[in-house]
């Protein structure tokens, strides 16, 4: 593992540490609650479909959040890359490289994001709209 990835990782895992932190209390899912008495275990909340709808909820909230904690570490080594070039047209060319490709990547994602959510705010009644999976 080269240096850069090194500490390109080291500062990923201390700025996504807040996404970790402020998890809810009861998990990914509120369901399957595991009870243990004398003999055996016994799920007293058992999962539902919906519990599936909220799995996915999350799962999208947590990608759309680490997408940005990314895309806001890819900026700021681009910047670092732009900043120590010293007027080199290669090394300048390469962080413009890296800005535009991130830039797209970012809004990719979140371009996907919103063409769901139009279409689902379009096409769904109320009653479906909760119990949607996007962001709310």
């Amino acid at each position: 593992m080269s240096a850069k990835s090194l500490i390109f990782f080291s500062l990923f895992l201390a700025l996504s540490a807040p996404v970790f932190v402020f998890a809810t209390p009861p998990g990914l899912v509120p369901c399957g609650t595991i009870t243990d008495t004398a003999d055996n275990l016994k799920v007293s909340n058992p999962c539902k479909f919906n519990d599936i709808i909220t799995l996915v909820q999350k799962s999208i909230n947590f990608l759309i959040q680490l997408g940005v904690i990314l895309a806001a570490l890819g900026f700021a080594y681009a910047g670092f890359l732009y900043i120590t070039a010293m007027g080199s047209e290669e090394k300048i060319r390469h962080a413009h490289s890296i800005f535009i490709k991130i830039f797209w990547g970012f809004v990719f994602m979140l371009s996907a994001w919103l063409i769901v959510k139009v279409l689902e705010d379009s096409f769904l009644s109320a009653e479906q709209k909760a119990r949607s999976f996007l962001i709310r």
